[in-house]
């Protein structure tokens, strides 16, 4: 066999073993809910009423940037993003208005409860 036609086998093979890879750990986060963590970009007169009067209350004359409707492990959950005092924030609020957390965007991106 030559060595033009090993070479092609060779990556074949590693390229087959690559999309292997990647189906099984693919599957193994949708076990896990984790594709579930994709969010929806919403409107904020689209939120839920007790989510619209948490924002509202932690607003405290900020301005909303972005919404996104997320769903985690079977949750419903709200991830609001807006400036308040020239600093951004991220609030994470349950379909039922509770605060999970808030803070600055990325500061802590497990919801404890």
């Amino acid at each position: 066999m030559s060595n033009t036609m090993k070479v092609i086998i060779g990556g074949a093979a590693a390229l087959a073993l690559g999309v292997t890879v990647l189906a099984v750990s693919r599957a193994e986060g949708d076990e896990r809910g984790e594709r579930g963590e994709r969010g929806q970009a919403v409107q904020i007169a689209d939120l839920p009423a007790p989510v619209q009067q948490t924002v509202q209350q932690q607003l405290q004359g900020g301005s909303v940037q972005h919404v996104e409707k997320r769903t985690r492990e079977g949750r419903t959950l709200f991830e609001v993003r807006s400036v308040r005092e020239g600093k951004a924030t991220e609030m994470l609020i349950g379909e039922d208005g509770r605060l999970l957390r808030s803070g600055a965007p990325g500061e802590d991106d497990d919801d404890d409860d």
